[in-house]
């Protein structure tokens, strides 16, 4: 991984945030979606709802290596309530907090499935 360490500190960490994202799974650069670390020609500077979800779809517990995108699509419409909520409280609480606390203690509002809890993707 190479950060531009001598350019403005948005920069730096705009190529940090995308860099962090693509070492967890995700590695294409898409210049057709505008709202995502992982278009180029757009510079957020932060983690973005998009892109929660985009992870914590990845690594939910049903969600397993070597799927196909047909067995993965039967699991979605289970999965996605699951991110939808789990996303939706942590963001709450954080704008809430203004930044206060950590994520770990988040997961109890999860109403998911029992065993699906697991450790969602969120980055501060």
């Amino acid at each position: 991984m190479i950060l531009p360490v001598d350019a403005s500190d948005f920069t730096f960490y705009d190529c940090s945030y995308e860099e962090l994202l693509q070492a967890l799974g995700p590695i294409n650069d898409d210049p057709s979606v505008p709202w995502t670390m992982f278009n180029d020609d757009v510079q957020m500077g932060y983690f973005d709802v998009y892109d929660q979800y985009l992870l914590n779809i990845l690594y939910d517990p049903r969600i397993r290596p070597g799927m196909t995108k047909e067995e993965v699509g039967k699991l979605l419409p289970d999965v996605l309530p699951a991110v939808r909520e789990w996303i939706a409280n942590t963001n709450a609480v954080r704008r809430a907090n203004a930044g206060g606390s950590s994520n770990a203690e988040f997961g109890a509002r999860c109403n998911c499935p029992p065993g699906v809890q697991g450790n969602p993707v969120t980055l501060e």
